[in-house]
């Protein structure tokens, strides 16, 4: 029976690292799975205990089901549960005892938000390279120079597609194999796109670049009312930072104590203009009228795929910058909005005394657009671009 008011769960994570599964002989024996539950008209189903039901079929989407189970998570305040597949209540077979090396491997997913049994049918998924790192319990082997031919040990190679000691994340294109790290220890992949290399996630952290700390925990007064930089997570749940990372009022882009690591700063207008030109040679002439360097293509390919993106259309992440819709805090009121439908990051650079140039992606369409009608109070995603 399906729930009438359960549109969909919101897959944003599903990987391993698998380098890590390819060098030592017994893989964990669980799949990490993240996702957002969401009711009818698109908001988070909050602080909520859910049911989530997984098969793993074989062959095909509605092949047999070697292996099934049922997690009893509760959602945070955005909606968001984590579980690791292999690790449920198991209704049948044992996920120890799955085949990955012989067939295809589909995982379907049904979640009953009510926390019952009367699931919804969200969707049956290929899945790819990163479940098989799994068969590392099985064979001996080795990584090829490579990273995508395995060595078993007895003459014979397999191609795994997409498994690489070299980059051990996928579903991340681009990814050019470098990281940096913040002061607090967060690290982040980048992405060489023409000349310029980006951060391929939101800024995280929560110290200035010389180690003091950037206030936050602010009341709606308190943020509206600041003159000094800022950070806070989205609706004020912390589980918010991992996937989105931090929304900071631009008094803290512009401090200068600086915001990115060393080597790294937090791109000017110019910086912006460079990039969407480079993605799409046409942006001219798409402008509104004296606001210059917005895309209609150069969006979609910024954007990531994942549903994070409310009825995200155009996104194709093929430039693997992966933006997401952090939405905002509204400096005037101090409120939380737009959170799975808008994107907004920052620039440094003024467009007058109380308004910055920024940048906003939209979930309905292929569009980044270039505006300075924000406060100084705003919390926007920052993205940061090597010096």
């Amino acid at each position: 029976m399906k729930n009438p008011f359960l549109k969909k769960a919101i897959l944003f994570s599903f990987c391993l690292l698998t380098s890590a599964f390819l060098l030592q002989a017994q893989a964990p024996q669980g799949i990490p799975y993240q996702a957002i539950a969401r009711n009818a008209s698109g908001a988070a189903i909050a602080n909520t205990a859910v049911k989530v039901r997984f098969s793993i079929r074989d062959s095909i989407a509605t092949g047999a089901i070697k292996y099934q189970e049922t997690h009893s998570p509760t959602t945070s305040a955005l909606g968001l549960f984590s579980v690791n597949v292999g690790m449920g209540t198991v209704v049948s077979g044992t996920f120890s005892g799955i085949n990955w090396g012989k067939n295809a491997k589909f995982l379907q997913v049904e979640l009953d938000p009510a926390g019952g049994t009367s699931y919804t049918d969200l969707g049956t998924t290929q899945m790819m390279s990163v479940p098989y790192a799994l068969q590392a319990n099985a064979i001996k082997m080795r990584t090829s120079a490579t990273g995508d031919t395995l060595y078993t040990g007895g003459g014979n190679y397999v191609i795994i597609p997409g498994i690489s000691a070299a980059n051990p994340s996928t579903g991340n294109p681009n990814w050019n194999g470098t990281t940096l790290t913040d002061i607090d220890g967060n690290t982040y992949q980048t992405v060489t796109i023409g000349n310029q290399i980006w951060m391929k996630e939101n800024l995280k952290v929560s110290k200035y670049r010389n180690g003091d700390n950037i206030p936050t925990n602010l009341n709606d007064g308190q943020w509206s009312s600041a003159t000094s930089g800022a950070y806070s997570f989205y609706n004020n749940d912390a589980a918010s930072n991992s996937v989105y990372g931090k929304l900071y009022n631009w008094y803290a882009v512009a401090d200068t104590r600086k915001l990115c690591p060393s080597g790294w700063h937090v791109p000017t207008d110019h910086d912006w203009n460079i990039f969407i030109k480079y993605l799409d040679s046409s942006s001219d002439s798409t402008c509104d009228v004296g606001v210059c360097y917005n895309s209609l293509i150069a969006g979609g390919m910024l954007k990531s795929t994942s549903a994070l993106w409310y009825n995200n259309t155009g996104g194709t992440n093929e430039t693997g910058f992966g933006a997401l819709p952090g939405g905002v805090r509204i400096g005037v009121s101090g409120i939380y909005y737009l959170l799975g439908t808008h994107a907004f990051l920052w620039s440094s650079t003024p467009k007058n005394s109380s308004s910055i140039w920024y940048r906003v992606l939209f979930g309905s369409g292929a569009e980044i657009a270039r505006h300075g009608d924000c406060t100084l109070s705003d919390g926007f995603s920052v993205r940061c671009l090597k010096d």
